[in-house]
């Protein structure tokens, strides 16, 4: 182990007038408490140890501009140069006035061209805060001079708090010191327990005893959930310690390999099913057919409550990573054709219900994950008769695998269109209907299992609908013809192609029209390529559009189908939905939101709470949805991905403002004006979230003539709640519609729905609550008196807004 050994110069006997012997120090901050700022400046000098490792000192920190790396203290006038010698030096003065001789930084401390040394310490690195006698946690980011317990102090938002390192450096140490960026002690992590359980779920008990064994790892993955790294591997190295694993650094190899090893060795030593009980996001392309094992730590951020799983009397509790996949024994209870629930044999400790996972049988005993992103709860007793083993296979996600997903195509075209036929390729064995998948290997084309149920709905218009499954790698092609074309000049085809990168799938989308049609066979060659879709929109929506003769554009759309509110459903019978509409206006594709799509006290984490989902189902341009800010602050927020957030709720203090929450939206419009312009004005609007007598309420209001940021947070709450007095809706009645106008882009309404959580779910809060825009199509429900807003870029959000029952 390498160690700094810090000396003050004075008695090493350095001659008068070396700096550090009586020249007063040259970092100039204030410095805490029991430091004088006469104390002489820190000299150092690297020291290696192999045993008899004396008792140091070590530093907490991230990572920021210039710091001093190992080589640059070779020199230790290279060193000071360096912007990141001030923490250094910070944390040597506190080491000379605690009477330690020794500090560890890793900065500095480790070789980091060495890729053995590495190693080495990534592995032990735990151990060595562990064995510390006290961490110096310094937070550049954060100020002495207020209360750390409030919902906005640099406290709560230190982003310290959000690296994946400083978690094991929160745990290990016997002792945690916290210094703001002046170096002026804020208290310790016993002294602030209450603050630092909040902010990272760790029980007290882990930050008192350091003892993480008695912890399911589901829990102690849901520490770590958030949590990033500047590496995506460190977001698995950095768990190594927390779970008593060791795994060689392979960087370059991706978080989904890095986590997957970390899961492989954490089996080879636990028996601890609750491994497996996490949740995937709802927007990923592959929740239907996923194995045991989760991608990221993310995937744990709902399984704080999980209990450690219990052997089963009488069997096997073991199970291993085979060629197979996961070999496992656990009770089994068909729900379906093909469906299974599997009990993990571990509960969760709010509800005390069993955890339940959904599996679909293959062949023999083989099974995938199904409806990864829910994890069942049961109140029922655990089947224990109905025990067997089973493999589950594992998506190993370092190499390129081949999954199926299911399409729902839909199509609404002009009457004179026909629906998806075939007739261009001499070589294809097509049905009649076109509908056409390309073997990954060949390029040749198979004829989809079932011809399309559409209906025919009037003369105007013609809409069906037809489910098909497409593989990694291949392409759906779909050919429309206008009825009486003989030259194939209004005609058009939509390919859309499913690809695999890194482990995560997406999709490439491409139209062709008039004769590119026709040369459609030479272009689907193996080695075809399509531009992806790019828009500000979410990963899981992807859209193109086109523009036909005679003023027609045709538009496609894929996204994911929304997930009922109540979670009752069982699986989707597909996946993703790919529409495809033409329209004899320009338009931009309709779009579907994806998956119904977060003073000196002590605190205490409130019982109630909601897991907000925001969504945007947007049309004729770009529509953003994005939360800005929460009123009051609310201490336990919690981000759940780029649209879902928790927000906590104590209506039982009546004195308090925490009775209620105001969520500020800033809705952000792009697209092509009428002088092909690009609208930029956002709009704020207020959705307000409140609970009483486990009652959810919610109110919206156009923020209007408030101003949340210089107003103080009691008159904006007093106002907006003035405002939005007649918009109150509870969890059982029908949501509040709010619709505006936005110039040249039509109106746009406003849905905000709330309500209890699915009890057979597991789910982080006692409510939920769903923000949804929408474009309203035609004229809105009642008139706006030709009021347009927007249609010059504008800061003011003084506007008028119209507001309506649903």
């Amino acid at each position: 182990m390498r160690l700094l050994r810090v000396h003050d110069g004075v008695s090493e006997g350095l001659p008068p007038g070396t700096p550090g012997s009586d020249d007063p120090p040259s970092f100039s901050s204030p410095v805490g408490p029991h430091i004088s700022p006469q104390s002489p400046e820190p000299f150092f000098e690297l020291v290696e140890f192999v045993r008899d490792i004396p008792p140091y000192a070590i530093l907490s920190h991230t990572w920021e501009d210039e710091e001093v790396t190992f080589q640059d203290m070779q020199d230790v006038e290279t060193a000071k140069k360096r912007k990141g010698y001030a923490k250094i030096m910070g944390a040597g003065r506190l080491a000379l006035a605690d009477g330690f001789e020794y500090l560890w930084v890793d900065s500095c401390c480790i070789n980091k061209e060495s890729s053995a040394e590495l190693s080495e310490v990534l592995n032990s690195m735990y151990h060595y805060y562990a064995n510390s006698e006290v961490c110096y946690t310094y937070l550049s980011d954060v100020r002495h001079d207020e209360d750390p317990r409030a919902g906005d102090s640099t406290f709560r938002k230190s982003k310290w708090f959000t690296r994946g390192w400083t978690l094991q450096e929160l745990i290990a140490p016997v002792k945690v010191v916290f210094y703001d960026k002046d170096w002026v002690e804020i208290g310790s992590k016993f002294g602030l327990y209450d603050a630092v359980t909040a902010i990272t779920r760790i029980p007290a008990q882990v930050l008192f005893k350091r003892d993480v064994s008695s912890f399911s790892i589901a829990k102690r993955m849901s520490w770590a959930a958030w949590r990033q790294t500047t590496r995506p591997e460190d977001r698995a190295y950095s768990l190594m310690g927390l779970f008593g694993v060791n795994i060689p650094p392979i960087y370059g190899e991706g978080l989904a390999s890095a986590f997957l090893r970390l899961q492989r060795e954490i089996i080879n030593v636990s028996n601890d099913r609750s491994i497996f009980a996490w949740v995937a996001d709802p927007d990923d392309h592959d929740t239907d057919s996923r194995g045991l094992l989760a991608k990221s730590p993310f995937e744990f951020r709902w399984s704080g409550s999980i209990s450690v799983s219990q052997r089963f009397i009488g069997a096997d509790s073991s199970f291993s990573i085979t060629n197979s996949g996961t070999k496992i024994r656990l009770p089994l209870v068909q729900c379906g054709l093909t469906l299974t629930k599997a009990y993990l044999h571990c509960h969760d400790e709010e509800s005390h219900q069993n955890v339940v996972i959904l599996l679909r049988h293959g062949h023999a005993h083989g099974y995938t994950r199904c409806n990864a992103h829910k994890l069942l709860l049961d109140a029922g007793p655990l089947p224990l008769d109905h025990i067997q083993k089973v493999y589950v296979s594992e998506l190993d996600f370092a190499r390129h695998t081949y999954a199926v997903t299911m399409l729902r195509v839909m199509w609404d075209l002009e009457g004179s269109w026909s629906a998806p036929v075939q007739n261009y390729f001499e070589t294809s064995s097509v049905n009649e209907c076109g509908f056409l998948s390309a073997d990954p290997l060949t390029g040749l084309f198979a004829p989809a299992p079932e011809p399309p149920n559409f209906e025919n709905w009037g003369t105007e218009r013609r809409k069906g609908q037809q489910d098909v499954s497409l593989e990694d790698e291949n392409e759906l092609v779909l050919v429309f013809n206008r009825a009486g074309d003989e030259l194939g000049q209004r005609t058009f085809a939509v390919v859309l192609r499913k690809i695999v990168h890194d482990g995560s799938s997406s999709f490439m989308m491409k139209i062709l029209t008039g004769r590119d049609v026709l040369d459609l066979p030479m272009i689907m060659t193996p080695n075809r390529n399509y531009i992806p879709i790019t828009s500000p929109l979410p990963p899981s929506i992807y859209q193109a559009t086109a523009n036909l003769p005679r003023n027609e554009t045709v538009s496609a759309s894929l996204y994911k189908p929304p997930i009922p509110l109540d979670h009752k459903s069982f699986p989707r019978d597909h996946d993703w939905v790919f529409e495809i509409r033409v329209a004899s206006e320009p338009e931009q594709p309709v779009l579907a939101a994806s998956a119904i799509t977060r003073t000196a006290r002590t605190l205490s984490p409130p019982k109630l709470g909601f897991i907000v989902h925001t969504g945007c189902i947007a049309a004729r341009s770009n529509a953003v949805l994005r939360l800005l800010k929460v009123f009051p602050a609310d201490f336990f927020q919690e981000y759940h991905g780029p649209s879902w957030h928790y927000i906590s709720i104590d209506p039982h203090d009546s004195e308090s403002d925490n009775a209620y929450r105001l969520l500020m939206y800033d809705l952000s419009v792009t697209g092509p004006g009428p002088d092909e312009t690009l609208l930029r004005a956002p709009v704020k609007l207020a959705v307000i979230l409140g609970i009483q007598d486990s009652k959810a309420w919610s109110q919206t209001s156009f923020v209007k003539n408030v101003n949340v940021e210089e107003d103080s947070e009691s008159v904006a709450m007093e106002s907006l709640l003035r405002q939005s007095a007649l918009t109150r809706r509870w969890e059982d009645e029908e949501p509040y519609v709010m619709e505006f106008q936005l110039s040249f882009y039509g109106f746009i309404a406003m849905h905000v729905t709330v309500g209890k959580k699915d009890s057979s779910i597991l789910q982080p809060a006692s409510h939920w609550a769903h923000v949804e825009i929408k474009w309203v199509d035609g004229q809105a429900s009642r008139s706006f008196q030709d009021m347009e807003y927007f249609s010059e870029p504008t800061s003011d959000l003084d506007f008028e807004v119209c507001m309506m029952d649903s």
